[in-house]
C-alpha cells in the first residue's frame, strides 16, 4: 500500500509557540516515534520508524535498544550499560540533528538482563546515571536518551521509553 502524507504540528505550552510544523509520509502497519528536543529558541525534531532489527527471525526472543543524545551539550556522549562494552552505535554521540536522529533509528539487539545505565562524556566523566536498573527481558525494545543542559549539569537525565515495533 502506498504511503500517505500527514501534517504534524507540535505546540509548546509555553506561550503556545509552534515548535514543529512538518509533513511526512506514513505507511500502513508501521509504528513511528516523533521526538522533539532542543530549546524554545532552537527546537529540533525528527520522526523514526520503529522496526524490528533486520535479520531477526524471532524478535520476541531478543531485547533491543537505541540511544539518542538530546541534551544541550557540546560534548559527545556514550551510553554505558552495566559491564557491557559500549556499542559502537552508542559511542561518542554528538547532539542529535534531525538527520542523525533518523540515521540512528535502528534498534540494536542486546543481551537480556538487568543493567545499570549511565552516560559518560568523551573524557570518561559520568554525565548522568539512571536511577534503578533497566530491565530488558526478551521482547522488550527501548529508546534510551540523554536530556538536560550543560549550563546546569543537575538537569541531565537518562530517560527510557518502551517502544512498539513492527
Amino acid at each position: 500500500m502506498a504511503g500517505a502524507d500527514r501534517r504534524l504540528e507540535i505546540y509548546s505550552t509555553y506561550e503556545n509557540n509552534r515548535l514543529v510544523d512538518t509533513t511526512f509520509t506514513v505507511q500502513d502497519s508501521v509504528f513511528y516515534s516523533s521526538i522533539v528536543y532542543g530549546t524554545h529558541d532552537d527546537p529540533r525534531h525528527f520522526v523514526t520508524e520503529d522496526r524490528i532489527p533486520e535479520g531477526e527471525d524471532n524478535p520476541e526472543e531478543i531485547a533491543a535498544v537505541r540511544f539518542y543524545n538530546l541534551a544541550n551539550t557540546s560534548h559527545r556522549v556514550t551510553l554505558k550499560m552495566g559491564d557491557m562494552e559500549p556499542l559502537p552505535a552508542f559511542t561518542n554521540r554528538p547532539l542529535e540533528t534531525p538527520e542523525t536522529g533518523k540515521e540512528g533509528e535502528a534498534f540494536i539487539p542486546v543481551a537480556t538482563g538487568s543493567y545499570t545505565v549511565s552516560v559518560v562524556d568523551e573524557t570518561g566523566e559520568t554525565v548522568a546515571t539512571r536511577q534503578g536498573t533497566l530491565e530488558l527481558p526478551a521482547g522488550r525494545y527501548v529508546s534510551v536518551f540523554l536530556t538536560g543542559d550543560e549550563r546546569d549539569p543537575s538537569t541531565f537525565y537518562v530517560g527510557v521509553v518502551g517502544q512498539w515495533v513492527n
